[in-house]
């Protein structure tokens, strides 16, 4: 269990909690909120409700008739009152099913009937402090994370102040000057600064909304098998910083814009993958159904609220997840490998100076020469995603005319293991659920991190998106779906 304590002394300070935590909750959340009769239960949950972007003006109590329904959110909101119950079983009366599944769902007086409420739910005790409340938030080790999100005060400060004495007592030195290395969609920070022989990058990390201890048992593992992972020489699992090897600025991105061949750099990104693939599995959780659905409602939970101005509705919630889940099957009659989650031209490294090479052939001569980042998400899971992940990828057009190469050169190294037929469905499906994943993604970071530098990569998106549903029949009823449940004009503006 995980427990916070939130001390609001006006009730304007309870809206405020309100507003902090409405941004991270998530479909399928349930909050549980205990405390006297008028302890604020009502003020906390009708805060709530408008911070989600409800725009009603007057937000009835649920006292009498048990519960009020709200659909102007960004997701759909259950608000219920079970204090008049004069039996738990009442409750069952409700038809909540919808909500607890589909939507959020908050409960005053949920003691009357506890047999509804969920294991993961979040549960909220006001009691009086002073002039004000005392809210007590506690809930199982699932909520940690969003603990850390919502309250700045849990996760460790990232500053420059705490980079620099994290550096001056593993180094050993006081004069470090840090250069930021580059942006990231996560909360974790990249600084490089000068050794007495090398360079060498400070990865900070704040607990516990990032999990550098992750980071590095795959990191472990990728250099085991062979694959060029930054090198860690120093780890604070606990404070959550890492000094780590620094491969330098050229990107495969990078690299191509200044002149490398694509074919040539790319042939050596799916030979990482190969390789991979023709490796022990790593120790991370496997990517099953309920990752693959959740991963793809992100799209349902993020893009089509906003880009439709209303929720989405917990029974069109319910038929896009079903409409995914048909695809499943199909996406893992595929060998399983070690997934990165997170493998495109950006987060590949050469390690060769392109202005060393005399040929195009001669660019990378095996995979040593390919640095790989950003594999703290890995998964073992169908051997499709990380391919369609390279070759869809939202920053840059990977030129069609070599798919095909790459395609066969991935399957032909799995040494007759699945047919081109079944590999082609797999990693057509696998690339739609993906890109519908990165849409909700890059929505969520505009609207709630503020990161709306993302939202420039949608057209590409959408274009990648369009030529996959016309190739693949299987996808038909999701066509439907999308033209029926997401706008003509899909770009969204912040």
């Amino acid at each position: 269990m995980v427990e916070l304590v939130k001390y609001c002394p006006t009730p304007q300070a309870t809206e405020q909690l309100a507003k902090d935590i409405a941004p991270f909750l998530l479909a399928g959340d349930v909050i549980a909120l205990t405390g006297y009769l008028g302890a604020g239960k009502s003020h906390f949950a009708r805060a709530l409700i408008i911070a989600l972007g409800c725009k009603q003006k007057h937000l009835p109590s649920p006292t009498f008739n048990l519960l009020q329904v709200y659909d102007d959110t960004r997701m759909p909101v259950a608000h219920a009152d079970f204090y008049r119950l004069q039996s738990p079983e009442e409750a069952d009366d409700l038809a909540l099913e919808g909500f607890l599944e589909h939507g959020l769902t908050i409960i005053e007086w949920p003691e009357n009937a506890e047999h509804i409420i969920p294991s993961n739910a979040l549960w909220i005790n006001i009691v009086d402090e002073g002039e004000g409340r005392k809210f007590v938030l506690k809930a199982d080790s699932s909520w940690e994370k969003k603990f850390g999100l919502f309250a700045p005060e849990l996760r460790r400060k990232s500053s420059e102040k705490n980079r620099l004495a994290y550096l001056a007592e593993h180094t050993g030195r006081n004069s470090h000057v840090l250069t930021p290395v580059s942006a990231d969609a996560s909360f974790r920070s990249y600084w490089r600064f000068s050794g007495e022989d090398k360079q060498t990058i400070l990865m900070d990390a704040p607990p516990p909304i990032e999990d550098i201890a992750c980071f590095a048992e795959i990191d472990k593992y990728l250099e085991g098998i062979g694959i060029h992972a930054p090198h860690i020489h120093q780890l604070d699992t606990k404070k959550g910083y890492a000094l780590i090897e620094d491969m330098g600025n050229t990107t495969f991105y990078t690299a191509i814009k200044e002149g490398a061949d694509t074919l040539t750099l790319y042939q050596k990104a799916v030979d990482v993958l190969a390789h991979v693939a023709r490796s022990p599995r790593a120790h991370v959780p496997v990517y099953d159904i309920n990752m693959y659905k959740d991963e793809a409602s992100v799209f349902s939970d993020w893009y089509m609220p906003t880009a439709n101005g209303h929720a989405t509705h917990t029974a069109e919630r319910r038929q896009y997840r079903e409409i995914m889940a048909s695809f499943y099957d199909i996406i893992k009659a595929v060998p399983t490998t070690t997934m990165f989650k997170d493998y495109h031209c950006q987060n590949l490294m050469l390690l060769s100076p392109v202005k060393d090479v005399k040929s195009h052939a001669d660019i990378v001569q095996n995979i040593a020469d390919v640095g790989v980042l950003d594999f703290q998400d890995a998964r073992v899971g169908p051997a499709t995603y990380d391919l369609a992940s390279l070759l869809y990828d939202v920053r840059f057009d990977v030129p069609s005319d070599i798919h095909d190469i790459l395609i066969k050169r991935f399957v032909d190294s799995l040494d007759g293991a699945v047919t081109m037929q079944a590999f082609m469905d797999s990693y057509r499906l696998f690339a739609i659920q993906n890109l519908l994943r990165i849409a909700g993604v890059f929505t969520r970071l505009a609207y709630r991190d503020g990161k709306t530098n993302y939202l420039d990569y949608m057209p590409r998106l959408w274009g990648h998106l369009d030529k996959l549903l016309a190739q693949t029949p299987q996808a038909k009823e999701l066509v439907v779906f999308l033209s029926k449940n997401t706008p003509t004009i899909r770009e969204i503006a912040v």
